[in-house]
């Protein structure tokens, strides 16, 4: 999200979308979703990630 900005990030996620509850009400906007909503909602989808498979299931996305 840091390198392309939401929307461009929003439209590669969009085939997914039907696929994935948290990540079409993460985008639930597409496009225009705004990048606090992002931030928050996909800190949440990774925190739930990481305490169901373990926080070592997941590298640190903060680093990318």
């Amino acid at each position: 999200m840091r390198r392309i900005g939401v929307g461009p990030l929003a439209a590669a996620i969009a085939p997914l979308r039907e696929h994935n509850g948290m990540l079409n009400a993460v985008f639930s906007m597409g496009t225009q979703t705004s990048e606090s909503h992002c931030r928050e909602g996909l800190a949440s989808y990774l925190a739930e990630l990481a305490q169901d498979l373990g926080a070592s299931f997941l590298l640190n996305v903060h680093e990318i």
